[in-house]
């Protein structure tokens, strides 16, 4: 579920930036830097979460950090 709603973000944002009037890709750029920022923004919210907490936090992790933002980002073409 995480996986399908990342690529429709991921199709979204790049077709909401246009085409691509340069040599450079913007959309994969956008989506690069802001997955990479919300991905650091969940690892650092679960690491001040209490043991208890955190442990039903790496569930969601999963769904949103390794799913979502796999498909958002390319990391998943990694």
């Amino acid at each position: 579920m995480g996986g399908i709603a990342g690529s429709i973000a991921r199709g979204l944002l790049t077709e909401a930036l246009g085409p691509l009037t340069s040599h450079i890709g913007w959309g994969t750029l956008v989506v690069n830097l802001s997955g990479a920022f919300m991905l650091g923004f969940i690892v650092g919210f679960i690491a001040t979460l209490p043991p208890v907490k955190a442990e039903r936090a790496r569930s969601w992790y999963l769904v949103f950090g390794t799913g979502f933002m796999g498909a958002y980002t390319t990391y998943s073409t990694l």
